[in-house]
């Protein structure tokens, strides 16, 4: 039979030496090195294991037609060596060297048991002294193809030179002659290929555990960042003056979209939405910082755009990555309803009208944060009434795209919110979600899908606590408003400091409209006022159709002036402003309108 038909009739024996390999590779680590005190344990077992495969493979030889037998015995020996160090490579050359040699003195005549038992103990330790180089090296299925090649060179140099003495060098140059290709070819793919196929189960099973890993690391990433976004539904219970609902479904596991709301004082409500460049884990890492840096500034009491410049400086600074972020954020004054707000590059929320008009905020108020360093930024106002709602959303919803590449638009939202009537917040913001599923028939969603909506509610004004009267403006009606409004807290557990402070408003606010107002003509001063809760406030607006008069642009009173050298007028309503909690003056339909808010608990 010619080499061609031994090395095939050797695929057996190599293909069941290398099934049983990849099974202790795939559910053992004996095939691995160890660590520390395991090092030893591992020798022995490799040395075992691999003097069982000499041991399989002598036994299925192939024997020529000239009596040579063809066998991959030294694989075993080869392995071990290889990855388990000497000490393997020995033990596995021995016990597959003995059986070779008891398996001659048993059917004799001896022929080449000698040489070859001797070479395959020689070959277990040269590839044990060959293990450190093998293990660093990086494409151990070669080098293992080259090394049974030169390890099965040795074997027959030392069969050849034994036959050379025991016979004669015809006989042995034609023995080598006749087993050599199928020989060196057959121990070279069995051992090579044994390698490379456990070296890849060890690859996949590392590319696996770190998958598992980075699994894990990502869903406590995901769970980090859900903690950090407001989660308790409803929010802010007891607070009646808004509803607001947020939601956030990010195209990985981890997103750069983030919202965030907080009261900044008891009146004052941010609510905001942003969206940072790129995905994954390096947007959400610049999103924690950006979510911190905004409501730390907004918390600090800065002016508005004094507050969102500071965090654009902030976040520019150090930013090596380049990234930047989209930001509408907006400050909700809960007992006027007006807004003022920020858009920092970010898509236009959509207002939404209690009378169900619709419409774009098409204002930019600068370029997006951390794209510049010294950015400006223009804050804008709006004035919400009862019922109007705003629905702030990402660049997600509106560039969903469909299967005919058609982006989902504003448009598109626009109409769908202008049909969510008598709905909940939440159930708006869930409508959204399936109506942009629908149209993408539920295919990939390849950017973070982030929405907030918030609706005003007006002021938590307490039933059956509120009046109204009309007052001439003239000085001796002080105290028939006085006796007016304190009939509205006589009821409420107010501490007579509190009480005082209420008096002076009065007397010092409608004093000056009796005085000024109207010069010196007959005029009327419309009062209103109502108690609200949480917490319990009075809340008095003065009305008049007098001279345009913005008590609020006073100059403030220099207490460093001596009495006899101070100017008339100012006093007391710079003394007005220091004792309110709060006090807005607007002059609309022809009527100065102030607005003072005094907190009774």
């Amino acid at each position: 039979m010619n080499n061609y038909n031994e090395i095939i009739s050797m695929i057996g024996t190599i293909a069941v030496i290398n099934l049983i390999a990849i099974i202790l590779q795939g559910t053992k680590k004996i095939l691995r090195k160890g660590e520390g005190k395991s090092n030893l344990r591992v020798a022995i077992n490799l040395g075992i294991i691999g003097g069982l495969f000499g041991i399989y493979a002598t036994i299925n030889g192939y024997t020529n037609s000239n009596g040579a037998v063809i066998a991959i015995r030294d694989v075993g020996p080869m392995m071990a060596g290889c990855l388990a160090g000497p000490i393997g490579g020995i033990i596995a050359g021995l016990i597959a060297g003995m059986h070779r040699l008891i398996q001659g003195i048993n059917n004799l005549p001896l022929g080449t048991t000698i040489p070859c038992s001797i070479s395959t103990v020689l070959i277990g330790m040269l590839c044990g002294l060959l293990f450190k180089p093998f293990e660093s090296k990086k494409s151990r299925g070669v080098f293992a193809f080259f090394i049974a090649i030169l390890m099965e060179c040795l074997h027959l140099s030392v069969v050849f030179i034994y036959m050379w003495f025991t016979e004669n060098l015809s006989t042995s140059w034609n023995l080598i002659l006749n087993v050599a290709p199928s020989f060196l070819f057959s121990n070279a793919l069995a051992f090579g290929l044994m390698i490379f196929t456990t070296d890849m189960i060890d690859k996949y099973k590392n590319i696996e555990k770190n998958k598992d890993a980075i699994e894990i690391e990502l869903k406590t990433a995901t769970n980090i960042q859900k903690s950090m976004l407001p989660a308790i539904l409803p929010y802010f219970p007891g607070r009646n003056e808004f509803e607001i609902f947020a939601n956030m479904i990010p195209a990985k596991q981890v997103g750069g979209d983030f919202y965030d709301f907080y009261f900044i004082d008891q009146d004052h409500f941010a609510f905001l939405i942003s969206d940072v460049s790129g995905k994954g884990v390096p947007s959400a890492l610049f999103m924690v910082i950006s979510k911190t840096i905004i409501k730390t500034n907004l918390q600090l009491g800065l002016s508005f755009e004094e507050a969102i410049e500071k965090t654009n400086t902030q976040l520019f600074e150090g930013n090596k990555e380049s990234m930047f972020v989209t930001s509408w954020i907006g400050v909700l004054e809960i007992s006027t309803g007006k807004v003022e707000f920020i858009n920092a590059g970010h898509n236009y929320p959509i207002l939404k009208k209690s009378n169900n008009e619709i419409c774009f905020l098409k204002n930019r108020s600068g370029f997006i944060l951390a794209g510049k360093k010294d950015s400006k930024y223009n804050s804008f106002n709006i004035k919400l009434e009862k019922g109007d709602m705003l629905f702030l959303y990402t660049d997600g919803i509106t560039e969903t795209i469909n299967l005919s590449k058609e982006q989902y638009g504003e448009e598109r939202l626009k109409n769908l919110l202008l049909n969510e009537s008598n709905k909940s917040i939440e159930d708006i913001c869930k409508d959204v979600k399936k109506d942009i599923d629908s149209f993408s028939n539920n295919s990939e969603q390849f950017d973070d899908i982030t929405m907030v909506c918030l609706k005003y509610n007006g002021l938590d004004v307490i039933s059956n606590k509120s009046i109204n009267g009309s007052f001439e403006a003239k000085t001796d009606k002080i105290e028939d408003v006085t006796n007016f409004i304190n009939k509205l807290i006589a009821e409420c557990k107010v501490e007579t400091k509190t009480r005082a402070e209420i008096n002076i408003i009065i007397d010092e606010i409608f004093g000056n409209i009796a005085k000024y107002a109207y010069n010196k003509t007959e005029g009327k001063v419309e009062v209103s006022a109502f108690l609200t809760k949480n917490p319990l406030s009075l809340n008095i607006i003065f009305e008049d159709r007098g001279i345009p008069y913005n008590p609020l642009n006073a100059k403030e009173i220099n207490k460093n002036i001596s009495v006899n050298d101070r100017k008339y007028g100012g006093l007391g309503i710079g003394i007005v402003k220091k004792i309110s909690d709060k006090i807005e003056y607007e002059f609309t339909n022809g009527k100065n309108k102030l607005m003072i808010k005094k907190i009774l608990e």
